[in-house]
């Protein structure tokens, strides 16, 4: 059974030009993951605005060989997943209407039932926004918050290293899939997440790598978070 729903996941991401929002929509109105690619459900596609040419895509759905390649990818990488309909799925994320309907991950989920604080910034820190990051986390540190961010070089990888240095709880959220972990150089730091902490994504490895699913990952971080610190950032930071 647990199958079958992944793959009804899988089968939704891959369907192009659909999106987070229409995806949504399906599953408020099916109310399972499986029966929207059910032809037998297809008389409730009549209950919401959804477009013909969304619904053509899902009836005439041809990406199954992609799909499967993608589930021997997720076994053979020990990769662990939560759908949006999931108890399990972090409640605070899903109420933002752009949540995805589906996390990929590898860790300890457990961690997001914590407190949460998103710790973000530019990737060019200054002397000055390392100093912020070192207190900030000092500063926290008797609260035991999780801390979130997105792993890039800057702001992201300091909050990771002062977190650890804390003993806090970490999480990082990936703008790729697990077949490209980015940025190549924090590789040590994304495998001591995989085991003492938490490390996640939106992406299945067939989503095509371009750098606005980095800028689109932060809506993850914040939605995760009852707060964000942004601790250093450009007039045009992301």
């Amino acid at each position: 059974m647990e199958q079958q729903t992944l793959t009804s996941y899988l089968k939704l991401l891959a369907c192009e030009g659909i999106g987070v929002y229409n995806a949504r929509k399906l599953l408020d109105v099916f109310k399972d993951v499986e029966a929207v690619f059910n032809p037998d459900k297809w008389h409730l596609f009549d209950q919401f605005d959804v477009t013909a040419s969304i619904q053509q895509i899902i009836k005439h759905f041809d990406k199954d060989d992609l799909v499967k390649k993608e589930i021997e990818f997720i076994n053979d990488n020990d990769i662990k997943w939560v759908g949006i309909l999931d108890e399990e799925y972090p409640k605070i994320l899903k109420e933002c209407a752009d949540a995805p309907i589906v996390l990929f991950y590898k860790g300890d989920l457990s961690v997001l039932k914590n407190k949460n604080l998103a710790v973000v910034g530019t990737r060019k820190m200054s002397d000055y926004g390392k100093e912020m990051v070192k207190e900030l986390i000092e500063h926290l540190q008797p609260y035991n918050p999780t801390i979130v961010s997105g792993m890039a070089y800057g702001v992201d990888i300091a909050a990771y290293r002062e977190a650890r240095k804390c003993s806090l709880p970490m999480v990082g959220v990936m703008g790729t899939s697990f077949t490209k972990l980015y940025p190549a150089l924090h590789k040590k730091a994304n495998k001591d997440l995989f085991e003492n902490g938490l490390i996640l994504t939106e992406y299945a490895s067939f989503n095509i790598l371009a750098p606005e699913l980095f800028t689109r990952r932060n809506r993850i971080i914040a939605g995760l978070c009852r707060a964000t610190v942004v601790v250093e950032s450009a007039d045009k930071g992301g």
